[in-house]
């Protein structure tokens, strides 16, 4: 099939493009100790790059992306000019490349674990046994801080060839193009380091979306490409079948069944609920 996504027309065997989330969805966050919440390494990273002590309670980090995260944070502890700050870009990308060495410090320092769901790991391993699939990532992290948390979680990062990554846009429902392209690019030169123009995934009908939010399942159908919901995070089952997610699931558990619905599900065709 030929295709057009910001690059010449390209002859390219057709691949199911299956684009994860991470947090909640492959890998789960375990504190090590009292005190330490949620994206504790971000607001790490944050208080030391702002001088400030941030406390996160008041912010949620389900489906967002860091970069939209980090503005939340700012603005709930009364640093909303720093926000408005010319310097701020400057200082958000500091904190941006500081935040790898803040994730290792605190599994190292046993403040918090990463920890792959249940399922996940055979399920990775079966994909990627597949010709016709391609392991994507689509999730609010870093390009540098995505594949770190599932290593650090044990999971195989390698094996997901693209991505969109918080890094490449603060908005989530902007991100299924940046994995098109970047499948585009790996399926024509093997690498997909750049992004000059995401393409538009209506020329593309084979990808599906997985993930634990109903961020999740809007980013997905902004672009007309379908969503399997899956209540490991912290929305329920209901929550989640209220988004109009094509398939909901209570977990990865269940590889074959998992891989079947991967492989068959289509936007706006509700083919299976889960519900036991």
């Amino acid at each position: 099939a030929e295709y057009m996504g910001g690059f010449a027309s390209l002859s390219i065997i057709m691949h199911r493009l299956v684009l994860f989330d991470i947090d909640g969805t492959l890998v789960t966050q375990h504190r090590g100790r009292p005190g330490v919440g949620s994206g504790q390494a971000l607001v790490n990273a944050l208080s030391t790059v702002f001088g400030q002590t941030l406390d996160s309670s008041t912010v949620r980090f389900d489906g967002k992306t860091d970069p939209g995260i980090s503005k939340e944070l700012l603005v709930a502890n009364g640093l909303s000019d720093e926000v408005f700050h010319p310097d701020y870009p400057k200082k958000l990308q500091k904190v941006f490349d500081t935040l790898p060495a803040h994730m290792e410090k605190g599994v190292a320092d046993g403040d918090y674990a990463y920890q792959a769901l249940p399922g996940v790991e055979t399920l990775i391993e079966r994909l990627a046994q597949r010709s016709d699939v391609c392991l994507g990532l689509l999730t609010g992290n870093l390009l540098t801080t995505g594949p770190l948390k599932l290593r650090l979680a044990g999971l195989p990062e390698t094996q997901f060839k693209v991505g969109a990554f918080g890094s490449d846009s603060a908005n989530r429902n902007e991100l299924v193009p940046y994995a098109v392209t970047r499948y585009l690019q790996w399926v024509k030169t093997g690498s997909c380091e750049t992004v000059v123009e995401p393409a538009n995934p209506t020329d593309f009908p084979k990808i599906v979306v997985l993930g634990d939010t109903p961020r999740d399942v809007e980013c997905a159908h902004a672009h007309q490409v379908p969503c399997i919901a899956v209540a490991t995070g912290r929305h329920d089952m209901e929550e989640l079948l209220s988004t109009g997610a094509e398939v909901v699931l209570n977990d990865l558990a269940e590889t074959q069944r998992v891989m079947d619905l991967i492989m068959a599900v289509e936007h706006k065709v509700k083919l299976e609920v889960q519900s036991n």
